[in-house]
């Protein structure tokens, strides 16, 4: 009688795990919904609380929750990288006695690089997990679409967009020798789109390439300086202004070269290029200074 009644049991149990499950990635699938609809309309700090929840809710070493934490940990990256640029929400401690902490843009890039780590974790197994369960959909469809491979590119991005911004010249070198396609112009604007990265962050990720490039290869550098300054001018971001000033210093100044058009007209930095010859400032050519 006891051993019937433990199967009976077991059998209960098994049934009620099988049934609370597909609720659970329901539940799940629709705190990605929400978070993605709320970044979306702009709500960065809305969605932080329900995805760190998401995201240390479950043991990462149950393969079946793999893809919601990616993808929950990515959003976080979003909401971190945006609200950077525009409306910062977490503080920097006070930086002195009795003052206030304020909302900081480095507090937000900061932690936008820890979301990054928590989804590389997770990186792997989502790639590799299916995408529904016991016939539910574990993502909603946005999210489906954009994929884990596009994901982990934005999170990529994410990161040197963080290391321009920061400062961090080592950090965006480590990057590039891990990246190089990302040293091609059109290349790296072509996955700028795919990844359907924030306008406001392109600057910072074409100015960092074209830093890195200034004591490599000029005339590339000159080409990521050029496109840079052309965001910089469309971007809201204050911080981004400086950099069109820094990269047209360079060019004028600091580089073994003369960028011209084909008539021999040199950048004029009040100018989009030489009508004349036909050429806009990116189509200039470079030609090594003559020794003084």
């Amino acid at each position: 009688m006891q051993f019937k009644t433990a199967i009976a049991t077991l059998a209960l149990i098994t049934t009620s795990a099988a049934c609370q499950a597909p609720t659970l990635y329901v539940e799940e699938r629709a705190t990605l919904q929400a978070a993605q609809e709320s970044l979306d309309s702009g709500q960065f700090e809305a969605v932080q609380t329900p995805l760190e929840q998401l995201v240390a809710g479950t043991s990462k070493t149950q393969g079946n929750y793999s893809l919601q934490k990616f993808f929950a940990a990515f959003l976080l990256v979003r909401a971190n990288l945006s609200a950077s640029l525009d409306k910062p929400y977490l503080t920097e401690p006070a930086t002195s006695r009795g003052g206030t902490s304020k909302p900081s843009w480095i507090a937000q890039t900061v932690a936008a690089t820890y979301e990054m780590d928590f989804a590389e974790d997770w990186a792997a197994k989502a790639a590799a997990s299916p995408a529904t369960i016991d016939g539910e959909a574990l993502l909603p469809e946005s999210l489906a679409n954009y994929g884990v491979p596009t994901a982990r590119r934005f999170i990529t991005l994410g990161r040197l967009f963080a290391a321009a911004r920061l400062g961090f010249q080592q950090d965006v070198a480590a990057l590039l020798q891990e990246y190089p396609e990302l040293e091609d112009l059109a290349a790296c604007e072509q996955s700028m789109a795919e990844t359907e990265l924030d306008e406001d962050m392109k600057p910072w990720i074409l100015f960092g390439v074209f830093d890195y490039l200034k004591t490599r290869d000029e005339p590339l550098a000159y080409l990521f300086g050029i496109r840079a300054r052309q965001l910089t001018k469309q971007s809201k971001s204050a911080l981004a202004a400086g950099l069109g000033d820094t990269i047209v210093h360079w060019i004028q100044f600091d580089s073994s070269f003369v960028f011209e058009s084909n008539r021999g007209i040199p950048f004029d930095p009040g100018l989009s290029g030489d009508p004349d010859a036909g050429q806009a400032n990116i189509e200039y050519l470079a030609r090594k200074k003559e020794a003084d």
